[in-house]
């Protein structure tokens, strides 16, 4: 989970950096002096243009390990996420995104509903609006429920468990015969959403696609994926691969009776799950983020998004409030 994070982390500052410059310099100040150690100023911001007081931690100068493993994600974001390359790609998704809200007409209302404002001001609103607070709040929340394990997980687990029992019961298979295909699957779960990500941010950054019509039932937020948080859905089968991935691959390393019996399955497996580490670390944690990103933009904003987005908008409205004279200026997050 910590690449993830850590990835996301990445992958949000880029679009800090795409829309708000000074806002990004905080950013890098604070990184470079205290590397991972402050992670909410990503996720939070700071309110005012006065950088965050640094713990004891943070104010201690990073490792050697922390160097490497920071400059490893950087270049790792970089290479990875090729859709991101370009100013002029920021560019488009920001558009890209307003055009789609302002044509979903239960969505306007829905949010003038809920802040009190004229339809006049919305549309002001909207196009000061910075996408990366709206992503950085959203994925905190979507990190959240990475972390936190809810019960259906666990009962997912016992079941496949139990499911692992029948089947060396019934058929004779040895449990860590059926690691390959927990790993085979992990992993075209990882490549399913590498696929689908790469190719909606080849969508969203491409300027021919920013005037794209909705649908009737988009239009209206009728459509499955507004309807239903299709991306929690694979974050828990993620959650329950990781989980069964762990347990499996700790009891195959850890098992003298594994080493004694099955010496080369546990070579082989144990290989193969060192392998698929790298892979995530390298890969796999860059797109899970981005997979989760291109879920929380049109057309699948559905109703978790519609809160983050009033969010957003409240903000807007609180900088006008206590500072009129930045009306037109960047938010100062």
């Amino acid at each position: 989970m910590y690449h993830i994070i850590f990835s996301a982390l990445r992958v949000l500052s880029l679009f800090v950096h795409a829309e708000d410059e000074e806002i990004y310099d905080q950013f890098a100040k604070c990184r470079d002096e205290a590397a991972e150690a402050d992670l909410e100023v990503y996720f939070q911001g700071s309110h005012s243009r006065t950088p965050r007081k640094l713990t004891d931690r943070a104010k201690s100068k990073p490792s050697l390990v922390e160097k490497t493993v920071r400059a490893m994600n950087s270049a790792q974001v970089k290479y990875v996420a090729a859709n991101l390359d370009n100013p002029e790609s920021f560019k488009n998704i920001r558009q890209y995104f307003i055009n789609h809200v302002m044509r979903r007409t239960e969505l306007c209302d829905h949010i003038i509903e809920h802040t009190d404002i004229s339809r006049d001001e919305f549309d002001d609103c909207l196009q000061r609006v910075r996408l990366y607070r709206y992503l950085s709040s959203h994925m905190r929340k979507r990190i959240r429920l990475l972390i936190k394990i809810d019960f259906w997980v666990w009962i997912g687990f016992i079941l496949v468990l139990m499911v692992d029992v029948v089947i060396h019961y019934c058929f004779k298979i040895a449990f860590i015969h059926l690691m390959k295909y927990y790993i085979a699957i992990a992993f075209f779960c990882q490549v399913y959403e590498i696929i689908v990500a790469r190719r909606r941010l080849a969508h969203l950054v491409d300027g021919n696609n920013v005037a794209e019509e909705l649908t009737k039932e988009e239009t209206e937020g009728r459509s499955f994926y507004q309807t239903h948080a299709v991306d929690i859905w694979l974050v828990k089968v993620h959650q329950l691969l990781f989980i069964l991935i762990c347990y499996s691959g700790a009891r195959v390393a850890a098992s003298q009776f594994f080493w004694t019996d099955y010496f080369w399955d546990s070579v082989a497996v144990t290989s193969v799950l060192l392998l698929g580490y790298a892979f995530h670390v390298v890969v796999g944690s860059v797109w899970i983020s981005l997979y989760m990103i291109v879920y929380m933009l049109p057309p699948y904003i559905n109703n978790e998004e519609k809160h983050t987005l009033i969010k957003a908008i409240q903000e807007v409205k609180k900088l006008d409030k206590d500072h009129p004279e930045c009306r037109h200026h960047a938010i100062p997050f």
